[in-house]
Formats: C-alpha cells, sequence, structure tokens
C-alpha cells in the first residue's frame, strides 16, 4: 500500500523546475467582494494568492470582461481563468483543467417588492427586464430561453455589478441575477446615495442552478498542486480567516 504522501512527492516532481514563479490569473473586473473589493484585491483574489504562494509562486492578477479572459487563455497569455464552469468550458470549447471549487456563489433573481414578482422557475423571467452577470448566459438553464429575451430587448448582461445593483433600486430593471454577496457589498456601499433607496426590501428568487467558482487551468500539474494547498488552507483555518477579514461568513 502506498503511503499516502507518496502522490504528492510524485507531483511534485512532476513539475518542471523551469516552471514560472509567476502566474498569470484572469478575473472579471469588479465583483466584490470576490474580485476588487475597493482597496483590497478580494476574497477570491487572496485565496488564490495564498494558495499560490504555499507553492512558491506569484500571482499576477489581470482583469477584463468574460469573452477577453477567454480569449487571453486560447492565446496562451494567461495561466488561469477565475470563474469558468464546466458549462461554460464545454460551451466556450475552451482547453485546460478544471480546478475543484475556490468557493460557492448564492447566485439569486433579486426584485424589488414593491413589484410583487413571482417567479419559480427561470422561464417566468421572460418578458421582465432583465440584467444579469457578464457571463450568466454560459450558466443559464435550458428553460430560460436567452435568445428570445435578447432579441426583445429584456436581457443585458454587465460587468460593472455596482451599476447593476444601482438599477435594481433606481427601478430601471425588472430583474438583476447577481450573487447574495455582491448585492449586500454594494448595497451598504451605496446606502445614503440620493439617486438610489436601498432601504427599499428586495424579494430573492432561488431559481438559477447551484453554482461553485471553478478556475481553469492551463497546466494540470499546477491545478492538482493549488487543489491540495486549498484543501490544505480549509484544514488549517486560512481559507476561513480570509472570508472573514471581507465580513463574509466563511464556507465549508
Amino acid at each position: 500500500m502506498r503511503a499516502p504522501w507518496c502522490g504528492l512527492v510524485a507531483l511534485l516532481l512532476a513539475w518542471p523546475a523551469h516552471a514560472a514563479t509567476v502566474i498569470k490569473v484572469a478575473f472579471p473586473e469588479n465583483s466584490p467582494p470576490w474580485v476588487s473589493a475597493g482597496a483590497r484585491p478580494g476574497i477570491a483574489v487572496e485565496l488564490l494568492r495564498e494558495a499560490l504562494q504555499a507553492e512558491g509562486l506569484a500571482l499576477h492578477p489581470v482583469y477584463y470582461p468574460i469573452a477577453r479572459r477567454m480569449a487571453l487563455f486560447r492565446r496562451n497569455e494567461v495561466d488561469a481563468i477565475y470563474d469558468v464552469s464546466a458549462q461554460a468550458q464545454k460551451h466556450a470549447n475552451l482547453p485546460g483543467s478544471l480546478g475543484r471549487p475556490l468557493h460557492t456563489f448564492d447566485n439569486l433573481a433579486m426584485a424589488l417588492q414593491k413589484r410583487h414578482l413571482k417567479l419559480e422557475r427561470t422561464a417566468d423571467l421572460v418578458g421582465l427586464n432583465i440584467l444579469a452577470w457578464d457571463g450568466a448566459q454560459n450558466d443559464m438553464p435550458d428553460s430560460f430561453d436567452r435568445v428570445e429575451a435578447v432579441s426583445q430587448g429584456h436581457y443585458n448582461e454587465t460587468g460593472d455589478q455596482r451599476q447593476q445593483v444601482k438599477s435594481l433600486y433606481a427601478g430601471r430593471v425588472d430583474v438583476i441575477l447577481a450573487d447574495r454577496l455582491v448585492l449586500d457589498w454594494y448595497r451598504k456601499r451605496l446606502h445614503g446615495e440620493t439617486a438610489v433607496d436601498t432601504r427599499q426590501p428586495v424579494e430573492f428568487f432561488a431559481i438559477l442552478p447551484p453554482r461553485e467558482s471553478t478556475v481553469l487551468w492551463r497546466d494540470p500539474v499546477l491545478r492538482q498542486r493549488i487543489d491540495y494547498r486549498l484543501r490544505e488552507m480549509k484544514n488549517d483555518g486560512r481559507y476561513n480567516a480570509i472570508f472573514r477579514r471581507y465580513d463574509a461568513e466563511p464556507q465549508p
């Protein structure tokens, strides 16, 4: 029977001695608290930085919309892309190896309570003015006819989630599709702006499929090493500590 550390030793030996010490990872432009949380890098950036540092590697984050991130990956200009699902990888025909989940999104449909909407499935979104996060189309279930919604001018995506949350409270859209933590982050920071009233009650509809945030790596050996380091971080408390620095509930 092999000792449990044999697999890790083999993994480390497989990593070439001339491997780059700086790893370039493409992130969305602005999605706090996960990415670019004010003056701080964000939960996801810090998680990856900590895991890479444990391997003696440095993180070089770059920030672009989803289409640009995928194009850079295809051209070998970045080593990894943050937040690519298996469905999105297949849809975009991207090479690479998906890591274990970095964290989980609580993606929801959100509407002002005063609209009195009843949303029980994604098909109920058709006909409503929707503003989703950038790249949401890759993760929408088949029951949502995005083509029809786009043709009617009712479906748009944005990489500016601050503006997305403002649009909800200002009544410029019927529904936003976003992560609960993103809404909470901006709701607190938009409070007091004359243009929006963030005290308005918001109703949440759990009609989107569960989604874990995974990183698409070019090198499968590096992916395995980072998966190992993330498990290590969860076991020793560093993972939860990063969440707490952003006043976010740690995830299992």
